[in-house]
């Protein structure tokens, strides 16, 4: 009777029977076809999530480059490209959690995604502390580090995609 069960349940996905040399044991998982479907789908909101936060995060930084000077619209707009790129990093996180074959490559874009993050976070704060003081050179010479951000920032978005297309 067991293994009818077990046979009923393989045939819709929800246990994997795996025979040991010393007893038999019973995995259960949920439905791979529905797992399959919600990490694409979890995919495709990470890809949306992180190419939203390139999107702001290059209007902010050339649009306060040729402006001439640090704004608040400047600051809101990295603020969203920051908020997209932490939601996109934890979506991907989630994804790779899940998966195998964790290589050195992958190893290097979490890294460079990690140090991309906090030097975001470090930029916004700096940008905030730019606008609160209105200090007018300041304001003007902000756009060379926020160009410095956006280009090591860009290393992890590139090597995302370079290294974990399939």
């Amino acid at each position: 009777m067991v293994m009818n069960q077990c046979e009923k349940y393989d045939k819709i996905g929800i246990v994997n029977y795996r025979r040991d040399t010393l007893a038999s044991k019973y995995i259960f998982s949920s439905n791979s076809k529905h797992k399959k479907t919600e990490v694409k789908y979890m995919l495709i909101y990470a890809i949306v999530f992180i190419s939203l936060a390139l999107l702001f995060y290059t209007i902010a930084v050339f649009s306060e480059r040729i402006q001439g000077a640090l704004k608040l619209w400047h600051l809101s707009l990295f603020d969203l490209g920051f908020v997209c790129d932490v939601t996109g990093t934890l979506l991907m996180q989630n994804i790779s959690r899940n998966s195998v074959g964790v290589t050195s490559a992958s190893n290097l874009h979490e890294l460079a995604g990690i140090i991309a993050i906090a030097l975001m976070f470090i930029h916004i704060i700096w940008a905030s502390v730019v606008l609160f003081k209105n200090n007018e050179v300041t304001k003007s010479r902000f756009h060379k580090f926020s160009i410095i951000v956006w280009i090591i920032w860009l290393i992890p978005f590139i090597s995302g995609a370079v290294f974990h297309i399939n």
